[in-house]
């Protein structure tokens, strides 16, 4: 077998090991807002890094940043969880000093915004390589400030960027 005929077959080999296609699309940006959860509850959100790695710390300060330029009141909470349920339970909970309506958990590539009242998830966005963290900090701030309009009423589809 000559030097290309092994490389090809050790190419074939590894794709076909991996199950992927050379070129794969990246997957869609999904967006979702809930149609029960009125977007102008959130008047204080609690920012909660989803990791502990320097990047998903430097990317919580920085949408937690642009959320206080556009006006919400965000503050910074560090801890450790054993869940999302468990963190919102004790972030949420009714003696919690600032008393916040939301927790913003934040992934790179990802937002969930979870009410406290309800604990579910008032809105969500998923890049996946689609869009960055601060396109989906913008979405979320759209989101914020549609307030208790009727637009809110219907629940936000999937989008392909």
């Amino acid at each position: 077998m000559t030097k290309f005929g092994l490389f090809a077959a050790f190419a074939a080999l590894t794709l076909a090991a991996c199950n992927r296609p050379l070129l794969e699309r990246s997957k869609p940006t999904v967006e979702r807002a809930s149609a029960t959860i009125p977007s102008g509850r959130f008047r204080t959100i609690a920012a909660v890094a989803g990791g502990d790695s320097k990047t998903e710390l430097r990317m919580s300060a920085q949408v937690r940043q642009q959320l206080t330029d556009s006006g919400f009141a965000v503050i910074r909470k560090a801890g450790r969880w054993e869940s999302e349920q468990a963190a919102i339970r004790a972030i949420c909970a009714p003696d919690a000093v600032p008393p916040v309506d939301g927790v913003l958990f934040i992934w790179y590539n990802r937002l969930e915004l979870r009410d406290c009242t309800t604990e579910a998830a008032a809105y969500e966005i998923g890049g996946y390589g689609d869009i960055g963290i601060m396109d989906m900090a913008n979405r979320l701030v759209r989101y914020l400030k549609r307030g208790g309009t009727s637009e809110q009423a219907q629940p936000a589809q999937p989008t392909r960027d």
